[in-house]
């Protein structure tokens, strides 16, 4: 007893060593990738709000030892065992670290707002227990696992209709014409197929890709990547074409090597894509472009519109809802910030989704952001991380699509037109109980 202790002891240290040697490559890589895209005169699509001050890089530099360090080290540690930490994990590792980088290299107004905002907010919230909101626990076998498969079936029915419907649309869209395919896709498909179209995206082909993992079925990721090779065909969502990957690799990762998650890996891929961006800069121009262009669009995203958003509101008010759900009970605005905030800042139809902080604060202000906070925490509680603890695999394969789907829309948009809500009632009414491991 007392020497499985130790060499558990053993195995966390070596694992929080790993961690914090990732995490302090990943900060300063941030910050010098920044700077070098910076002194080479790369246009930011999204970063072009803040001013880069060189002379500045002493404030940057002790942003990223004593605060951006530490406080990423605690939250990825967390989120090994907590969900709440899990789900923020994206918004926290991107776009919390880079708009703090970049914020201390231009004004540090805007430095301190984003990295109390996306940083230590984050990191003090993930300290509390969380709510419990329900004592009802269905333990479930064989049961479980075909609720997952079944799930799963409705969403690749429901896709099999898309294409028989609208199979004149069905066509393979290049970059430069995916925004006017998604627009006439958009504006063809009616009300109840909008939110099947997100229930089969984010519900059932999730389910579909846990199942095959749990039951370890390679055939069954037919389902999931039926749905997600024809929504890129029909609407050109480039996020598709990045889920089909994902689920191959969490099969890949979970089942077929039988490994598990470790937080680690996330500061170390974006890590690796930041170096394959400064590589493709420094040996293409050409390519430079778009791989100046990938990075803005990922790392440059949460705090380019966070700053836009803020400095709309601050100017013109705030939404209270806008036409949303919300918006009806505050009687708010009527119209759609993220539309709003696209016109104004860019042009006539771009949509400006931002995060769910951006979102929180363009509604309701600084109060906004702390009570969208404070219900993440309320939905992701105590129970949710013991299943989170038992059933890792499962979770994060369900759950990474909310995680990424808060990194660009609002809290009440993931919750009612991102299917956030069904994977609540998963993790909350179900628990599932394996009679085989992986």
């Amino acid at each position: 007893m007392e020497t499985r202790v130790k060499h558990g002891g053993r195995v966390r240290l070596h694992h929080d060593v790993v961690l914090l040697f990732w995490v302090i490559i990943y900060v300063f890589t941030s910050f010098f990738t920044y700077v070098t895209l910076r002194n080479a005169e790369y246009h930011l699509y999204f970063g072009s709000y803040f001013i880069y001050e060189p002379s500045l890089l002493l404030l940057g530099v002790s942003n990223a030892i004593f605060i951006l360090v530490p406080a990423l080290w605690l939250f990825c540690r967390k989120s090994q065992n907590d969900l709440f930490c899990f789900v923020l994990l994206p918004l926290v590792a991107v776009g919390g670290i880079c708009g703090s980088i970049v914020a201390s290299l231009s004004d540090p107004y805007w430095w301190a707002i984003i990295t109390s905002l996306y940083v230590v907010l984050p990191l003090a919230l993930s300290g509390i227990a969380g709510g419990n909101f329900t004592r009802l626990k269905v333990v479930v076998g064989h049961d479980g696992r075909a609720i997952l498969a079944f799930v799963g079936l409705i969403g690749a029915a429901f896709y099999f209709y898309l294409s028989i419907r609208y199979s004149s649309q069905l066509q393979l869209s290049g970059l430069k014409d995916a925004y006017s395919t998604r627009a006439e896709f958009a504006s063809l498909v009616s009300g109840w197929e909008r939110y099947g179209i997100q229930f089969s995206k984010y519900v059932s082909a999730f389910c579909a890709a846990a199942y095959a993992i749990e039951r370890r079925k390679p055939l069954f990721l037919a389902v999931p990547l039926f749905i997600f090779i024809v929504d890129y065909l029909l609407a050109a969502h480039k996020i598709s074409l990045a889920f089909s990957g994902l689920i191959l690799v969490f099969y890949y990762w979970f089942a077929h090597r039988r490994l598990q998650f470790n937080a680690y890996y996330v500061p170390a891929a974006l890590s690796v894509a930041q170096w394959g961006v400064l590589s493709v800069v420094g040996t293409s121009s050409a390519m430079g472009i778009w791989a100046v262009a990938f990075y803005d669009r990922l790392f440059m995203v949460s705090s380019g519109l966070f700053a836009r958003y803020k400095n709309f509101a601050d100017q013109n008010g705030y939404f209270w809802g806008g036409n949303g759900l919300l918006g009806r009970f505050f009687d708010g605005r009527t119209d759609n910030p993220t539309h709003t905030v696209g016109a104004y800042y860019w042009r006539e139809g771009v949509s400006a989704n931002a995060d769910f902080i951006s979102d929180a604060y363009i509604n309701f202000g600084f109060s906004g952001i702390l009570i969208a906070f404070v219900v993440l925490r309320l939905l992701l509680g105590r129970r949710d991380n013991w299943l989170y603890r038992d059933e890792g695999r499962m979770l994060i394969t369900l759950m990474t699509p909310y995680a990424l789907v808060l990194f660009s829309v609002g809290l009440q948009t993931a919750m009612i037109s991102g299917g956030f809500v069904f994977g609540l009632i998963l993790i909350k009414v179900f628990r599932f109980r394996k009679t085989s491991p992986l």
